[in-house]
């Protein structure tokens, strides 16, 4: 089978393990796409693998430094990881890649950020 029909088969059943696997297989297949590193990341983020997910996120950074969707991903990651200062930062370079105004879940999820930062006016605006 395909890594990416396999990987895509894996996320609709939620196996997030699998999905992360098959996403590196692709990758490996295609060495500089940023787009299967990205995937990768997200999968092994849900897969609550966030130490892994951001080296494979840093990846993706490098070989494409302007992806918002990889930036987002690197902030969700960092504030998961309670690195919440490295987070906020991420999220302002999200927005930054993605425009004005950013994408509602970029702006959600800094504000959350926000929050464990305790910059509530910040965040509810």
């Amino acid at each position: 089978m395909d890594p990416i029909a396999e990987a895509i088969a894996a996320e609709q059943q939620l196996d997030w393990q699998q999905a992360a696997l098959a996403w590196g297989r692709a990758a490996a297949l295609q060495s500089g796409d940023h787009r299967l590193l990205t995937n990768r990341a997200h999968a092994l983020w849900l897969a609550d693998e966030p130490h892994q997910a951001l080296v494979i996120c840093e990846q993706a950074l490098q070989l494409q430094p302007d992806a918002p969707l990889t930036w987002r991903n690197r902030a969700n990651i960092l504030r998961d990881l309670n690195r919440f200062e490295e987070a906020d930062a991420a999220y302002r370079e999200t927005a930054l890649r993605e425009g004005s105004p950013p994408a509602a879940i970029t702006a959600w999820s800094h504000s959350q950020t926000l929050i464990g930062l305790e910059r509530y006016d910040e965040a509810y605006r």
